[in-house]
């Protein structure tokens, strides 16, 4: 769980924070916080928003991750920040009932400390809320951090039709990356 998501791990996220991480949870001070709470709140994975595009463009192409698209899919793209830097991102994008996960990129900084995972979690519940029952996924380094989340390795001939109006199918991802595929029918996240 500590893997470091790189930069050509996946092809991109989003998410929506079910609690403010501004103000800690069911406490009425700050002085009264406890270590959990501190981390909680510094652990903030939100919505991006439109002027978080250049920090995400930034990351990806630090990361050496497909750009191509991303600004199209901002509303199903969720970033990662402590005090308002940018620290990782993922982003789905929803085509009916098949979506494609993509841009989950960490800092390389923070990577190993599990980042990747709570922003690819939070990434298939946002998908699972827009409706996908099947989502895929493009990697050329990330095969083995995949399969917690209930991902397996497919032909690309298997990927679902309706993702090639992706600019990650139209070429933004090599030829060479590998596709996978997990089903949200059946709650699988850790």
């Amino acid at each position: 769980s500590n893997f470091p998501v790189n930069s050509r791990a996946v092809c991109q996220l989003t998410y929506t924070p079910l609690w403010d991480a501004e103000k800690p949870r069911g406490l009425d001070a700050e002085e009264s916080q406890t270590k959990h709470d501190r981390f909680a709140v510094s652990m903030n994975i939100q919505a991006a928003k439109t002027t978080d595009l250049p920090d995400i463009l930034t990351l990806l192409k630090t990361a050496a991750l497909p750009v191509a698209g991303i600004e199209n899919h901002i509303e199903t793209t969720l970033v990662a920040r402590d005090s308002e830097r940018l620290l990782g991102c993922a982003a789905v994008e929803v085509y009916g009932q098949a979506g494609l996960l993509r841009s989950v990129a960490v800092e390389a900084g923070h990577r190993g400390e599990g980042w990747g995972e709570r922003l690819t979690t939070a990434a298939l519940e946002l998908a699972r809320k827009r409706g996908v029952r099947d989502i895929y996924l493009l990697t050329t380094t990330a095969s083995h951090f995949f399969p917690r989340f209930g991902f397996t390795a497919i032909p690309r001939a298997k990927l679902d039709p309706a993702l090639e109006q992706s600019e990650e199918l139209r070429g933004a991802c090599p030829a060479s990356a590998l596709a996978m595929h997990a089903s949200l029918r059946i709650a699988r996240l850790p």
